[in-house]
């Protein structure tokens, strides 16, 4: 399968595709970058910059069409729910584009989030079941958009983690792509309520499946992506939590 690396994720933590890579190894998938790939385009595409989105979006799918010619590709594969969410949608983006849109339909017929990939572990380490209570803040690009709900959940009890459900945890945090940015004040009293609801369940870390809202709840209680949690539980390596 082929990995995008994404742009703020790569920057800002990427140790998370290095986890998501030995996890998906574990279970007999070969992973491999897709080079040239760039920004998913979500971003300048939100914020009404649809131009520059859509380039975006034809320089993946133009790699991605490279690298499937040469052998089939079993999946594309991000593990930034709020990127695979739009990734997942570009055959609406160039729904006024027939030529695009083909390209945009195979290409999107193939893109998984990393919860979509994971398997459930047959035999977690011993050492799970040791970890900090872990509330799992499912991102709204995972439950609303792709629809994709208790996976994440269910691979972190699956393999040994202790699981505090999250009050409301249908709720945004706030962070929200740019939201966070343009509008600080109505997020903090996003993250402020996810918090609150957080610390109501008396987990000690929180794990999430999205670089966005990972960041944004940051500050308080330590944050984990799902696939570094997993690795750990595969025998790999310790995420860096008290």
């Amino acid at each position: 399968m082929l990995l995008l690396p994404g742009c703020v994720q790569r920057a800002l933590a990427p140790e998370i595709d290095a986890a998501a890579t030995r996890v998906l190894a574990r279970e007999d998938m070969r992973v491999e970058r897709l080079e040239r790939s760039g920004c998913c385009g979500a971003l300048a595409y939100h914020l009404g910059k649809a131009e520059r989105g859509k380039d975006c979006a034809r320089a993946i799918i133009g790699a991605f069409e490279e690298e499937d010619a040469k052998g089939s590709v079993a999946a594309v594969l991000i593990t930034a729910s709020g990127c695979s969410a739009f990734l997942k949608d570009y055959p609406r983006v160039f729904a006024d584009e027939p030529e695009w849109e083909k390209r945009a339909d195979a290409f999107a017929a193939k893109v998984k989030d990393f919860t979509e990939m994971a398997r459930p572990l047959a035999s977690p380490a011993a050492e799970a079941a040791n970890a900090p209570v872990v509330a799992f803040h499912p991102p709204c690009t995972l439950q609303h958009g792709q629809k994709i709900s208790g996976r994440g959940e269910a691979l972190l009890t699956a393999a040994g983690f202790r699981l505090a459900p999250i009050p409301d945890a249908n709720l945004c945090c706030g962070s929200a792509g740019s939201y966070s940015l343009l509008q600080p004040e109505i997020a903090e009293q996003l993250r402020a309520r996810k918090l609150a609801a957080i610390r109501s369940t008396g987990a000690e870390i929180i794990a999430s499946a999205n670089i966005g809202c990972l960041t944004h709840l940051s500050g308080e209680l330590p944050t984990v992506h799902i696939a570094e949690l997993l690795d750990w539980a595969g025998g790999g390596k310790r995420p860096e939590f008290p």
